[in-house]
C-alpha cells in the first residue's frame, strides 16, 4: 500500500465467501494430508483428530447426536487415587459461589485498591452477567483456592514433570481435558447466524456466546459479532480478549473493537503467510500510511525489530467523529509456526513480560487500559498456549503452585478449543519449568542479562514515570521492586 492510499474496508460478500472456502479447503486438505500416516486402527493425526473431530463435536450439535462420543483408554493415575486422580467434567448444577479474600499484597494506592476489586474474579457470583460457564469447582482449582489432584508445588515440579513425561501422563492429561469440552455447556448460535458466517476465518472456530466480545450497534444487521471472546486472567476479569486472525470483511470490526474496548496492546501470534497458506489478513497500514475503518483512523507511527523472534510496531488509532486518539503498540511474534511451539520457551517469556510492562504504563496513564488483545490464525491455539503461560507465571508467583489443567479447562470454558494441540500443552509445562528454574529471571536465550527480572522489568526511569503519572498518589507508591512488580501483575 503507497503512502497516500487507504484500504477500503467494506468487505465484499463474494470475495470474503470466497476466501471462507479457501481457508475450509486448506483445512480439509490439511488433515488429509496428517492423516494419511493413520495406523492400521484408524487412530488418527493430531492435527485431523483435533479439527474434524473434537472441533465438529463441539460447534455442530446435530453431529454429537448423532454419532458415539469417542472413548478415551485412560491410564491407572487418571482412573482412580486422591493423589493424583483428575476430576470429571464440568457439571452445570455444581454453582456453589466461591468466597475468598483477596491476596494479601495490594497496591497502596485507594484507587488501585478499588479497581483491583472491581476486577478480582474471585469478588464475583457465579451468574455474572457475563455468563460464566466455568464456576465452582473448576475456577476454585484454577484459583488455587482449591489445591486439586493436578496442582504442582515449585518445589516438587522438575521430578514431577520428568515422571509424567516418562509415565505419557501429558498425553492423557490432554486427551482428558479434550473429552471434557465436549461436556461443558456452551452455545455458538450467534456466530453461526447467516449475516455471520462469513465473517468467521474457520468454520468450526466459533466464539461461544455467553463470553463473545459485543460490538456496539451500528444499525446494520450483525453489525455487533466479531469473532472474539473475553478471558479472564489471574485474578483480574477479562484481563484479555482471544480473536481470529482478521479477515477482509472483518478488519473494520476488529479495530472498532480495539477502540470500544480500549485495549492499547495486540499481541500478533503468526504472520501473514505460513506454509503457503494465507493465516492472517493483513489490518495495519505500511510505513507513512493509514487505514479508514469506518469512524476510525489507524494510522503508522513505527516500527522496531526487538530481535529475530519478534518486533514492535507502534500505531495511532483516531476516531474521527470525537478527534480523539490512542496509541496502539502490536507485537508481531514471527517465529511461532502454526500449530506447533517456539524453539525457546524464553521466547514466550520475555514477550510476556514485555506486555505487562508496557500494559502497567498504559494503565498508569488512564489511557487504553482495557483488554490485551491477542490473535494468531484461529485465535485458540497459540494464543491460548500464550495465556496458559502467563497465567501458570503468575499463580507460580504467587502461590507456588501450578495447575496447568485447570488453567487450560478454564480458558476452554470461555473460548472453545483453547490450546490446540498435544505439543503446546506440552510447552506449557516446558514453559513454566524454564520461569521456575531461572527463579524470576528470564533466560539469556532469548536477548535477556542475568540481571534479576524482578528488578529490570521496570526501569528507574519507568518508575519514576509511574509515580509522575500517579500525582497525588504518588506518595503510596511503594518503591521496593519486587513489591511494585508483584503489585502491578495483581492489577
Amino acid at each position: 500500500m503507497s503512502n497516500t492510499s487507504r484500504v477500503a474496508l467494506n468487505g465484499n460478500v463474494s470475495f470474503s465467501r470466497q476466501v471462507f472456502a479457501e481457508s475450509m479447503a486448506s483445512l480439509e486438505s490439511a488433515g488429509v494430508e496428517l492423516s494419511a500416516g493413520a495406523s492400521a486402527t484408524g487412530q488418527r493425526g493430531g492435527y485431523w483428530d483435533y479439527f474434524v473431530q473434537e472441533r465438529s463435536d463441539q460447534f455442530w450439535p446435530d453431529s454429537v447426536l448423532n454419532q458415539q462420543q469417542p472413548v478415551f483408554a485412560e491410564p491407572d493415575y487418571l482412573a482412580g487415587g486422591a493423589a493424583i486422580a483428575m476430576h470429571g467434567p464440568y457439571s452445570p448444577r455444581n454453582n456453589a459461589q466461591v468466597q475468598s479474600s483477596p491476596p494479601a499484597l495490594l497496591p497502596r494506592s485507594p484507587g488501585m485498591a478499588v479497581d483491583y476489586a472491581r476486577q478480582s474474579i474471585s469478588a464475583r457470583g457465579p451468574h455474572d452477567s457475563r455468563a460464566r460457564l466455568a464456576t465452582g469447582d473448576l475456577e476454585s482449582r484454577y484459583l488455587g483456592e482449591i489445591q486439586g489432584p493436578s496442582a504442582i508445588h515449585v518445589d516438587v515440579m522438575e521430578q514431577t514433570v520428568a515422571e509424567m513425561r516418562q509415565k505419557g501422563s501429558l498425553d492423557a492429561e490432554f486427551a482428558k481435558i479434550k473429552k471434557d469440552s465436549m461436556a461443558m455447556p456452551a452455545s455458538f448460535n450467534t456466530a453461526s447466524e447467516s449475516q455471520n458466517v462469513r465473517k468467521n476465518r474457520y468454520g468450526n472456530v466459533l466464539p461461544i456466546d455467553d463470553t463473545r466480545v459485543v460490538l456496539s450497534h451500528t444499525g446494520v444487521v450483525g453489525s455487533d459479532y466479531i469473532n472474539a471472546n473475553y478471558i479472564d486472567g489471574w485474578r483480574r476479569e477479562r484481563a484479555f480478549i482471544a480473536t481470529q486472525a482478521p479477515v477482509p470483511g472483518s478488519i473494520q470490526d476488529f479495530w472498532r473493537m480495539i477502540w470500544e474496548e480500549n485495549s492499547s496492546i495486540i499481541v500478533m501470534a503468526t504472520r501473514e503467510v505460513e506454509m503457503g497458506k494465507v493465516k492472517c489478513h493483513k489490518y495495519w497500514p505500511d510505513e507513512g500510511g493509514v487505514v479508514q475503518c469506518g469512524a476510525v483512523e489507524v494510522s503508522f507511527v513505527s516500527y522496531q525489530d526487538v530481535n529475530t523472534d519478534f518486533g514492535v510496531r507502534k500505531l495511532l488509532l483516531t476516531d474521527m467523529q470525537r478527534t480523539q486518539s490512542r496509541e496502539v503498540t502490536q507485537y508481531c511474534l514471527k517465529t511461532w509456526p502454526d500449530q506447533g511451539v517456539p524453539s525457546d520457551p524464553a521466547i514466550v517469556i520475555r514477550l510476556i513480560l514485555e506486555v505487562r510492562r508496557e500494559n502497567e504504563i498504559a494503565r498508569a496513564r488512564g489511557d487504553g487500559s482495557g483488554p490485551v488483545v491477542v490473535h494468531c490464525s484461529a485465535g485458540i491455539g497459540r494464543t491460548g498456549t500464550y495465556f496458559a503461560v502467563d497465567i501458570g507465571m503468575q499463580r507460580m508467583d504467587e502461590l507456588g503452585t501450578i495447575d496447568v489443567p485447570s488453567v487450560v479447562s478454564f480458558l476452554r470454558a470461555q473460548r472453545a478449543g483453547t490450546v490446540q494441540t498435544l505439543v503446546q500443552y506440552r510447552f506449557i509445562y516446558e514453559a513454566l519449568l524454564a520461569y521456575h528454574r531461572t527463579s524470576g529471571r528470564t533466560p539469556g536465550a532469548a536477548g535477556w542479562s542475568a540481571q534479576d527480572n524482578r528488578d529490570s522489568i521496570i526501569t528507574d526511569a519507568q518508575r519514576q514515570q509511574l509515580a509522575e503519572l500517579a500525582g497525588d498518589d504518588a506518595n503510596y507508591v511503594n518503591t521496593d521492586s519486587e513489591y511494585l512488580v508483584r503489585a502491578l501483575t495483581q492489577l
